[in-house]
């Protein structure tokens, strides 16, 4: 924020200075400066005014800029206008890559993606061949593929790592898997076949069946909580434990749930309201790495075609992806400042989380049915009918920390 108090017009102008031509060229940085909403140059703030001045970093070249430093200077028409000068450190402004294919996993029809915590690991549970498969996100290499259940999906970590629970849609038991050993352990009988699975803070199981959502124990699959019917979906469990959410997939409306887990009996805090909201035949849930905000790509959209983004707990809506027709999937980086995300069209396209902006989108043969990015935000993981492909994705004007 910028006042002015003088009599004279204070006048605001892009300048780049202190960059060498030659790494200028190869960057193609280009700056846009918005004043009370409007981009046209030059921007004039009124006598005894103040103005809303923002601006926003385009790096669409192929050299990467480091040290970058955007100064909203004092300059002034004389010596009676001031502003207040601002200073912004952008540590990196990435190159415009825009998906750079390094390899494809043919064959392995992933229908769920998870990133180990502390290990250079992601996990994929595949329906064809009723197994997981265990990916080395340093060397890209497949390390294991162990057999599981019939129609593996949903799966979650224990709360120190070493085990992983499968849900297993094509039968009625949770597959269970030492992540130490790779062996697989006694599985966990449920009363319906179930599609996703949580793990709470005492390591206690949360478990979607195509009926029930339920809470059991692990050891003895004795159900501790009743959560009453549900429809299939997913579920997502925040970092520290203490909420719960529940994504119905494909019926209409579409319908997400948040819980209280921080007790013994889970208590329903909010659940989307009927309307132009919650849009139908829900497709993906993604929740942030910090857990202040979820995401629900449902096919018909909320508020039209697009993906809202929910504050937590609040669960107010914080804004919209524009995705375009028919949004399915939708994932967030590691440092949650940029949302990934497919639509009708195919193409996986990328945001910013913060003013929701698009960042850049690169064209892909078919659909994505799932999206993850490694633990170093570098690695995209994009799981198909045939196989799975990992791009190296760099976005303009992001920052890596």
């Amino acid at each position: 924020m910028a006042e002015n108090s003088s009599r004279k017009s204070l006048s605001l102008k892009p300048k780049i200075e202190s960059l060498e031509h030659r790494k200028l060229l190869a960057a193609d940085l280009q700056i846009d400066i918005c004043v009370d909403g409007s981009f046209e140059q030059p921007a004039v703030v009124a006598a005894a005014e103040s103005s809303t001045v923002q601006y926003h970093l385009t790096n669409a070249g192929d050299e990467v800029l480091r040290d970058v430093r955007v100064l909203n200077a004092a300059a002034h028409a004389d010596a009676d206008v001031a502003a207040t000068p601002v200073m912004q450190v952008v540590d990196v402004i990435g190159a415009g890559q825009r998906g750079n294919l390094l390899t494809t996993f043919d064959g392995l029809n992933a229908r769920r993606l998870l990133n180990h915590p502390n290990r250079p690991v992601l996990l994929a549970t595949l329906e064809g061949s009723n197994s997981v498969a265990v990916i080395n996100t340093r060397t890209l290499q497949v390390e294991q593929n162990i057999r599981i259940g019939s129609r593996p999906t949903g799966m979650a970590l224990s709360n120190d790592g070493n085990t992983l629970y499968v849900a297993n849609s094509g039968s009625n038991y949770i597959g269970v898997i030492d992540l130490e050993s790779m062996q697989t352990l006694p599985r966990i009988f449920v009363k319906s076949p179930p599609n996703d699975v949580e793990v709470a803070a005492d390591g206690s199981l949360y478990v979607l069946t195509t009926d029930s959502l339920s809470r059991i124990a692990p050891e003895s699959g004795r159900e501790l909580w009743d959560g009453g019917a549900a429809r299939g979906g997913e579920l997502a469990v925040n970092g520290t434990k203490d909420r719960l959410y529940y994504a119905d997939y494909g019926i209409g409306p579409a319908n997400l749930r948040q819980y209280d887990i921080s007790g013994d009996r889970p208590v329903e805090l909010w659940r989307t309201p009927v309307g132009r909201t919650s849009g139908a035949n829900g497709r993906d849930l993604a929740i942030s790495h910090d857990g202040s905000f979820v995401s629900f790509a449902a096919e018909e959209g909320q508020i039209g075609d697009s993906v809202a983004l929910y504050s937590s707990p609040q669960m107010a809506i914080e804004g919209i992806f524009e995705t375009g027709s028919a949004p399915k999937e939708v994932t967030f980086s590691p440092d949650d400042q940029v949302a990934y995300t497919v639509d009708e069209s195919g193409d996986i396209k990328s945001w910013e989380t913060e003013f929701f902006s698009p960042l850049g989108s690169f064209e892909v043969d078919d659909e994505a049915q799932e999206l993850l990015v490694d633990r170093t935000g570098q690695l995209l993981f994009a799981a198909f009918k045939n196989g799975i492909r990992v791009y190296r994705v760099e976005i303009c004007g992001h920052r890596n920390d």
